[in-house]
């Protein structure tokens, strides 16, 4: 269960970030297999959120799909206007709670995750470990 800073923070965000520090190194994290991955959530319109997949890494990574690919071996790839045609997963504030909770589960057993919170810019605050 959320504790009341934590839902506090996500109601007012528009931004969240979940980073995975699981396998990262920093000295490997370019081009060395050791990389930060992480999810970012964006609050939409209608009240969803919209995600996009990131990490550390300089090779191709699509952000649609969190896989390490270049657009052009995509068959959303438009070759013709250079325009991805893949479309972001969105979910419910609800499943991104579920996801949180899942993240602070997971904390909790000493696995190595960040939780960041944003108001477009503004940095909210973050969860490193479950207090």
């Amino acid at each position: 269960m959320f504790k009341k800073g934590v839902l506090e923070m996500l109601n007012n965000s528009n931004i969240v970030k979940i980073y995975d520090y699981n396998d990262f190194d920093p000295d490997k994290c370019i081009d060395g297999g050791k990389y930060l991955f992480w999810t970012k959530y964006t609050r939409t319109n209608n009240n969803s959120w919209k995600i996009s997949y990131h990490t550390s890494s300089d090779f191709d990574y699509c952000d649609v799909y969190g896989i390490f690919t270049s657009c052009d071996n995509c068959i959303e790839y438009d070759r013709d206007t250079g325009e991805c045609l893949a479309k972001y997963k969105e979910i419910s504030t609800e499943e991104l709670i579920k996801e949180i909770e899942n993240t602070l589960k997971a904390i909790r057993k000493g696995r190595e995750y960040e939780i960041e919170f944003y108001k477009d810019k503004e940095y909210l605050g973050k969860i490193t470990k479950d207090e």
